[in-house]
C-alpha cells in the first residue's frame, strides 16, 4: 500500500510540474528582416487612436502578400475587399516594397503614409501607419496600428 501511495505522489508531482511548463509558453519576437517578412499576412485587428475598430467580414479577408525573387525584386500584393451590396469583391493592388530598419516602404508611396513594423513574430506582425496631411495650413499626423497573422 505504501508503494502505491508513493507512486501516486510521484505521478501527481510529475503531472503538476509538466502542466506548469505549458503556462510558461511565450511567443518571442524575431528580427525584422526582409526574409522574415516574406509571406502572406491577413489583417486581424485595426486600432485608430488607441481604439480597436470592428472589422467587417470583408475586412477580415484583406491580405498583404510580400514576395522577393532571387534577383532581389520585391512585390507587395495588397488584396482589399469592397463590401458593396454585401458581397466582398476583391481588389488587388501591387507595389514594390523595401525595408529600411523598421520602416516598411511601399513604392510608389500611398498618400504620404509611413509604415513602421513595431512587432514581428513567426505568427504575427504589427504595423504602425502614420498618415501625414495638411488641413487649414497645419500639418496633421494620424497613427493607427494594424495587426496581421501569417497564413
Amino acid at each position: 500500500m505504501q508503494k502505491l501511495n508513493s507512486l501516486l505522489i510521484l505521478v501527481s508531482i510529475i503531472t503538476l510540474w509538466s502542466c506548469s511548463n505549458d503556462d510558461d509558453t511565450t511567443i518571442s519576437e524575431i528580427e525584422i528582416t526582409e526574409t522574415n517578412l516574406v509571406g502572406k499576412w491577413q489583417f486581424t485587428n485595426f486600432q485608430e487612436n488607441g481604439v480597436s475598430q470592428e472589422l467587417s467580414e470583408c475586412d477580415k479577408m484583406d491580405t498583404i502578400e510580400l514576395m522577393s525573387t532571387e534577383n532581389g525584386e520585391k512585390t507587395a500584393n495588397i488584396t482589399g475587399h469592397d463590401d458593396d451590396n454585401e458581397t466582398c469583391n476583391p481588389v488587388v493592388l501591387s507595389y514594390e516594397w523595401k525595408l529600411s530598419g523598421k520602416k516598411f516602404l511601399l513604392i510608389p508611396s500611398i498618400d504620404n503614409t509611413e509604415y513602421e513594423i513595431s512587432s514581428l513574430t513567426n505568427e504575427t506582425m504589427k504595423i504602425t501607419n502614420i498618415i501625414t496631411y495638411q488641413e487649414n495650413g497645419e500639418t496633421i499626423k494620424e497613427a493607427s496600428i494594424s495587426t496581421l497573422k501569417k497564413i
